[in-house]
């Protein structure tokens, strides 16, 4: 899950969220870990009746984050290596570089404005030109982060530097998150329907 957010950030990444159906064989039991986003208590109806959203407003709909949170979870209950060599191979692939799909190129095309245009992601834009179907791209502090979140565990991810930024990254946009709501973000478990 993590290299494919390395590789494929149009609709996950870390800094969104998921759910697994998990059947444990032990218990012969199956059942659902939801750790998708969750919106802030802040966020208002009418934050989001605009359309389209402003530039000034596009963090209004970004959830507090639960990919982090819900992997470490399973890898708690499930995991069978340790949970940094699990990390390890997501954070090699952003570091060493890979091929951006045709799927990503698309992706890229599409938002090609806001990708120049936004400091956090001139890897996508290498050379100032939107990365084409198979330039290999590279995405150091995406690996940094990940390399932290293997040694530090959730922590690294829900308080500290990590947090700042993300907050500071939603608030650019908008978003009412708070670092206590970030702090205290929690999977939870669901029945299977």
């Amino acid at each position: 899950v993590l290299s494919v957010g390395v590789t494929q950030p149009v609709s996950s990444g870390i800094g969104g969220g998921g759910f697994a159906m998990v059947w444990d064989a032990k218990r012969k039991t199956l059942g659902v870990v939801d750790f998708r986003e969750v919106a802030p208590i802040g966020l208002r109806p009418r934050d989001l009746a605009a359309r389209p959203v402003s530039e000034k407003k596009r963090g209004v709909a970004v959830g507090v984050p639960g990919e982090v949170a819900g992997l470490v979870e399973l890898h708690r209950r499930w995991g069978r290596l340790a949970f940094a060599d699990d990390v390890r191979v997501a954070a090699d692939i952003a570091e060493r570089g890979f091929p951006v799909s045709a799927h990503m190129a698309r992706a890229l095309a599409w938002f090609e404005a806001w990708v120049e245009s936004t400091p956090r992601y001139p890897f996508f834009a290498p050379g100032g030109a939107i990365a084409r179907t198979g330039t290999v791209v590279r995405n150091p502090k995406l690996a940094a982060t990940l390399r932290r979140i293997a040694a530090e565990g959730k922590d690294a991810f829900y308080a500290g530097a990590i947090a700042r930024d993300v907050l500071a990254t939603a608030h650019a946009g908008g978003s009412a998150m708070t670092a206590a709501e970030l702090a205290r973000y929690a999977p939870v478990d669901r029945a299977p329907l």
